[in-house]
């Protein structure tokens, strides 16, 4: 209690709150998947349809969308997979304050919300919680290059070529694109290139906060 009566917020709270808002952008990206998942099998059967009017160009350009897509998938899992890792920390956080009674300072929650702010659906909130997490002392200030590079070599170029006639031969059965050449290793998809989130995190992550839950119930029964 201070001075003038008013409570002082647990940091405890402050976590919790910040964990909450992690899963809402967490449950934010699953819709986003599903949606671009289902454009993708819209697009592949479209693509179908054109193969079998011949009709070389349009095909090409929705191959195009769905590489596009399935690399923002990927980009979306791996996003996924560094929130909940952002959770399992902040739970971390939470052991130190029944222990010390303050929060400290983590150099891998910097890291990962230096990644994640470079997401464009989570860019607003990761900066509004990244202030958070410095005013509450649990990171420093971030100084991240959110900027991607656009210079594409001719190297980047040549696979992207090659995407795009293994989708095209894949996709319309041979009838357009090149099968992969004689020994090569297929392309792996974009879902296969970065990790999926984990289960177990988030299941983790759920049980603290209810252990924390009862022990604030016995306090409030003692």
């Amino acid at each position: 209690m201070s001075l003038f009566g008013t409570k002082k917020k647990d940091p405890r709270d402050a976590v919790r709150e910040m964990q909450s808002r992690i899963r809402k952008e967490n449950r934010g990206l699953d819709r986003s998947i599903r949606n671009i998942q289902n454009g993708i099998e819209k697009n592949k059967t479209e693509l179908k349809k054109l193969a079998k009017s011949g009709n070389q160009g349009a095909a090409t350009i929705i191959a195009k969308e769905i590489i596009n897509a399935q690399k923002s998938v990927s980009r979306l899992y791996a996003a996924q997979a560094q929130m909940n890792s952002v959770i399992m920390n902040l739970n971390h956080q939470v052991s130190l304050i029944r222990m010390a009674g303050t929060l400290q300072k983590s150099t891998e929650v910097m890291q990962l919300m230096s990644n994640l702010i470079k997401v464009p659906e989570l860019q607003k909130t990761i900066m509004d919680m990244s202030k958070e997490m410095m005013k509450a002392g649990i990171m420093e200030e971030m100084i991240a290059d959110t900027m991607e590079s656009t210079f594409e070599s001719e190297a980047d170029n040549e696979l992207a070529a090659k995407e795009i006639d293994n989708i095209l031969y894949d996709l319309t059965s041979g009838a357009m694109g090149e099968a992969p050449a004689a020994g090569s290793e297929p392309l792996p998809s974009a879902a296969e290139t970065l990790p999926q989130p984990s289960a177990t995190a988030v299941s983790d992550a759920e049980s603290d906060d209810l252990d924390d839950m009862r022990a604030r119930l016995e306090a409030l029964k003692g």
